[in-house]
């Protein structure tokens, strides 16, 4: 019987959707290091269905949301070798001899220590932003992606897109615990010292850091996102994902009389210790 194709450490990047996974994982594959799959894993056909939107539309943008954690959240658990050798399979068709695999489906969030039961030498690239900003971004993309018109018109409340992304992260950071390769990196990081940022996950990764083209990134992207916000909906994302928002360290300070004005809404970030590593 013909052995199976090995992929040799694969590289996964994972955060909750609208994180900053693309611009991460484009600029990743795009060095001459990686090769893999030009669309998200989990639009690739031929994978196993665990790794797919299996529960349909209403998850876009919602896999860790807890109406639908407890079908995404995949651990070793989960394992089983027909899966395990299907995803190999579809993996091997994106990946070039002599590169190392790379991989971004924000879903994989719920997943990662499923991934490394499959690929024991993985290694994770973990990003995390503004649950602010995130949570207004999810809300409007679900309702219109330029990028996925055939998912529009999905109404979210911000409650909602709050507790997606506190459920994503809490899921991250609880399994990082089980993961034995991964590093966890802010949006803010890259976007305020993108060299620095992408110097330590080449150092991680073990490539060489002259090899990645540095992308072009806006700077106030979560000013303007969190302006959009108005204080209730603030108000409401505080007490949904308060407690993880304030332990990431990104607390919001809100004069309640001058928020509704971009720039009046005062924001303050400090640097958790999760982060250290």
């Amino acid at each position: 019987m013909k052995e199976l194709f090995r992929l040799e450490s694969p590289v996964f990047v994972v955060g909750c959707c609208n994180s900053g996974t693309t611009l991460l994982w484009q600029t990743l594959l795009g060095h001459p290091a990686f090769s893999g799959p030009t669309v998200e894993g989990q639009d690739l056909e031929g994978i196993p269905t665990c790794m797919k939107h299996f529960l349909g539309k209403d998850t876009f943008r919602m896999f860790a949301h807890p109406r639908f954690e407890s079908a995404y959240h995949l651990t070793e658990k989960g394992f089983n070798k027909d899966s395990a050798d299907r995803l190999i399979s579809e993996y091997a068709k994106h990946h070039i001899n002599g590169s190392r695999f790379i991989e971004k489906s924000p879903a994989n969030s719920m997943r990662t220590r499923f991934l490394q039961r499959v690929f024991p030498d993985a290694s994770f690239v973990i990003i995390i932003r503004n649950g602010y900003a995130v949570a207004e971004g999810i809300r409007r993309k679900r309702l219109l992606d330029p990028e996925r018109p055939h998912m529009a018109g999905l109404q979210t409340t911000v409650e909602g897109a709050a507790k997606q992304w506190y459920s994503a992260n809490l899921v991250l950071l609880e399994d990082r615990e089980h993961l034995k390769s991964s590093i966890l990196v802010r949006y803010e990081e890259l976007v305020a010292a993108p060299e620095s940022a992408f110097r330590k996950i080449c150092d991680f990764l073990g490539c060489d850091f002259e090899g990645l083209d540095l992308p072009a990134l806006e700077k106030d992207l979560n000013v303007q996102q969190i302006a959009r916000l108005t204080v209730k909906e603030i108000e409401m994302i505080q007490r949904t994902a308060g407690s993880l928002l304030n332990g990431l360290g990104y607390d919001f300070n809100v004069d309640l009389n001058q928020a509704s004005q971009i720039g009046e809404a005062k924001f303050e970030s400090s640097t958790y210790s999760a982060f250290n590593g």
